[in-house]
């Protein structure tokens, strides 16, 4: 699940809301080179901080130690200097098919790392940074849904507890496509009375670099003495990289739910009246208004399918949430390098049971 944090004084609408970012007018004199254009995925639990006093950058946040344990990864394609990602993360790199997906990739866990990407000639991004219609629609702002403000320590050079990574978000343009199946907020914080709406699970940054360069991957972090250094890839390709922030996989899938959005509360300073629920809604095979990630329910909703409906829930294995992990870190790494994680133990959604379905 993706979330938004953004200054009311700038424009004001929404749960999802688009910042105002003026587009970029100036049409690229030709189309650029592959190897000057990336994109970068966001999916998971990630916060895109675009607060008009703070660096606009994706915030990965971190899970708990034992209930609602994340592994955040940075993934890449299998042509990246291997050596070079590791001195600069500071962390092991692991190169195969990770179980659950087909391609091989390269992945690191993301713990205390920024990263941007910029040409190699160290020019920047185009377009400037933009804000699609779907990544509006989808990506609900919270300091509207929370009430609450976000941490001064995410402004930080560094990440640090609770966040786990930085990406710079510097330029290109951030799409949104959806769960296929809508959710809404409790009773008690549906501020806008949206009711029945959809989710981005998957956010999407595009574009290419201006000069039309080669688009590169830099890093820093406590390794780097703070200072950027570039991960080259070899091959004269787009640049595709995925930030990957999920609960550990088991027997190869991705265990989403709705529970690990107070997770965020990590990031805010809350006013007293709590935080907001997520509660799955029924899901409609004949409403295709939003981009949907996948051509049916995904994990998120397929466990989730009767909570949340009435005035008390529906307890059945589907509407239990696979969500309390308790592997340890030897388990993280097993999730790195593609192997069974722990088994989940099950639990209901708190907070949904008192909310009626609108």
């Amino acid at each position: 699940m993706h979330f938004r944090f953004m200054s009311l004084t700038v424009l004001a609408t929404i749960l999802s809301l688009s910042f105002g970012f003026a587009k970029d007018a100036g049409a690229q004199p030709s189309p650029p080179p592959p190897s000057a254009t990336f994109t970068v995925t966001f999916d998971g639990l990630v916060v895109h901080d675009l607060y008009d006093k703070h660096p606009k950058r994706a915030l990965v946040v971190q899970g708990n130690a034992k209930s609602m344990r994340h592994v955040p990864l940075l993934i890449t394609d299998t042509d990246i200097d291997e050596n070079a990602l590791s001195d600069s993360t500071g962390q092991p790199v692991f190169c195969g098919v990770m179980q659950g997906d087909t391609k091989e990739t390269c992945r690191v866990l993301i713990d205390g790392f920024d990263m941007q990407i910029v040409g190699a000639d160290g020019s920047v991004l185009t377009p400037v940074l933009t804000i699609d219609s779907t990544f509006d629609d989808l990506t609900p702002h919270l300091q509207k849904v929370t009430k609450g403000t976000i941490r001064d320590s995410v402004a930080s050079d560094l990440p640090g507890p609770p966040i786990a990574g930085f990406f710079e978000l510097t330029g290109g343009t951030l799409t949104a496509c959806a769960f296929a199946r809508p959710a809404f907020f409790d009773k008690d914080h549906d501020f806008d009375h949206e009711g029945n709406r959809y989710f981005a699970e998957i956010v999407t940054l595009t574009g290419s670099i201006k000069s039309q360069s080669k688009a590169v991957l830099q890093i820093r972090s406590n390794a780097t003495l703070g200072e950027w250094v570039p991960v080259p890839h070899s091959k004269d390709a787009p640049l595709a990289i995925r930030i990957d922030n999920h609960a550990p996989r088991h027997n190869g899938k991705l265990m989403a739910t709705p529970r690990h959005w107070a997770l965020i509360r990590k990031v805010l300073i809350l006013p007293a009246d709590g935080f907001p629920a997520v509660c799955p809604a029924p899901y409609d095979v004949n409403d295709d208004d939003e981009p949907a990630c996948s051509k049916g329910p995904s994990v998120f909703m397929q466990q989730n399918v009767n909570l949340c409906i009435g005035d008390a829930p529906v307890v059945s294995l589907d509407a239990l949430l696979k969500s309390r992990m308790t592997a340890m870190r030897s388990k993280t790494l097993e999730t790195l390098s593609g192997q069974r994680t722990g088994e989940p133990s099950l639990e209901l959604l708190p907070g949904c049971a008192n909310s009626t379905y609108p």
